[in-house]
Order: structure tokens, then sequence, then C-alpha cells
């Protein structure tokens, strides 16, 4: 109990890392405190994903996907309907039909591009 399961490494070697390693103290019989080395690994690679995933978010593509993914077909329309009868009858705007299709693939590739990326 208190040990870390496991070797624990080289504490001098090039390739890993010293932010990695920490030490804790652990009361032992006798009431002697000894202090136990352990790697932490996982510290250092939820930083850099977290790190990535705050870069990622400010991207351009994120960007891209909120506009279509904003895209209202229920705005479309009304936009349409509250043309005057002229421009409806000379097609004159993005029809209702347009809207739809517009909906429906504006979704489709916000959600192609964020698998893609």
């Amino acid at each position: 109990m208190g040990m870390p399961p496991g070797p624990t490494g080289l504490q001098n070697h090039p390739v890993i890392d010293p932010g990695t390693n920490s030490s804790h103290e652990m009361p032992s019989p006798g009431n002697l405190v000894h202090r136990v080395q352990f790697r932490d690994e996982l510290t250092p690679i939820a930083r850099y994903i977290a790190a990535e995933m705050n870069t990622n978010a400010h991207g351009d593509d994120v960007k891209h996907m909120a506009e279509m993914n904003a895209f209202s077909m229920e705005q479309c329309i009304t936009d349409y309907t509250q043309l005057p009868w002229w421009k409806q009858l000379l097609s004159l705007g993005i029809t209702p039909e347009q809207c739809v299709n517009m909906s429906m693939s504006f979704h489709t590739a916000a959600l192609l591009a964020w698998g893609l990326k």
C-alpha cells in the first residue's frame, strides 16, 4: 500500500521529462517519513490536449462551421415571404425550396468539416 505500481524508471535519463516526476512523502512504520518518487505522465498529456483543443476552438475552420450551423431555414423562408410580390414572381430571392436545400447542405457540410478536421 502506498507504493506506485511497477518501477519508476531512470531518474536522470535525457528522454524523461523531469516535469513528469513528482515526489510525495509517505508515512512508514516507526513514524519515519520517506519520499516516494513516481511518474505523473497524465498531467502533461492533459495539458497538451487542452492546449490543442483551445487552439482548434479559435480557428477559422470552427468559425466557418459555426456560420454553417447558424443558418436558419425558418428565417430564410420568412425573408422570402416578406419580399414584394413582384420579386417573388420573378424569383429575385432565395425560394423556400432553396432555403430547405441550403439548410440541409450547410448542416451536412459542417458535420463533414468537423469529421475531417
